[in-house]
């Protein structure tokens, strides 16, 4: 199959791989204009620049990971784990001050074989997406359970929801410029990292467009 680029697609992913470079613009002119600047600005604009440098860094994994994940690349390295860390890890990380966090896991962990790396991927994009709907003020409820034989993560979030489900890896890069924001590669590459777990992500009833993830548990 063509691996072509749409060239709105293109042109969404240039707009977006440019836009961290205003504010590095910006913080590099000012250290210039206010020269000696305090010790405290210094930290200020260092952060803001840090802060871009590695929003544009994961952006650049993300489409390479999308990429490889189309071209069936993409190989996982199986460990004992416990889904509940890296859930509970995920939301400290990546779930800000000003959304509320509902969250609820099991009393005991919850144990599955599976890519620690990837699974942490799959949960920083489904946190990341929820956060970015709710907005600020919001609130983000991410529920962790278990059956018989599988895992269920189920997320909502108070923004609007989702108009439909998150396009396959293999069109990210044939379709409309809609593909690079909202519901586009993070969900998919969450969704991939899903199915290669033997599980998989779908939508689900609930305010915000609920996500649910449902993964095998490890056998014995």
């Amino acid at each position: 199959m063509s691996r072509s680029i749409d060239g709105d697609v293109l042109a969404r992913l240039i707009h977006t791989l440019r836009r961290p470079l205003s504010p590095l613009t910006h913080a590099l002119q000012l250290l210039e204009l206010e020269r000696p600047a305090s010790p405290e600005r210094v930290a200020y604009l260092h952060g803001l620049m840090q802060r871009q440098v590695e929003g544009l860094a994961r952006t650049l994994d993300d489409v390479l990971e999308a990429w490889s994940l189309a071209e069936g690349e993409v190989h996982l390295e199986p460990r004992p784990l416990d889904l509940s860390s890296l859930v509970e890890t995920t939301c400290a990380e990546h779930c800000p001050a000003d959304r509320e966090l509902r969250l609820s896991l099991p009393p005991a962990p919850v144990r599955l074989e599976g890519d620690a790396e990837r699974l942490q991927t799959l949960l920083r994009h489904l946190v990341e997406n929820a956060v970015r709907h709710a907005g600020v003020g919001g609130w983000i409820a991410l529920g962790l359970s278990v059956d018989a034989e599988r895992a269920l993560l189920r997320l909502e979030d108070s923004g609007p929801g989702f108009a439909e489900a998150p396009p396959e890896p293999c069109e990210l890069f044939q379709q409309g410029p809609e593909a690079l924001d909202g519901v586009g590669v993070g969900l998919t590459l969450a969704r991939e990292v899903a199915r290669l777990h033997g599980g998989e992500l779908r939508l689900g009833e609930g305010q915000g467009g609920a996500l649910v993830v449902s993964l095998p548990l490890r056998a014995g």
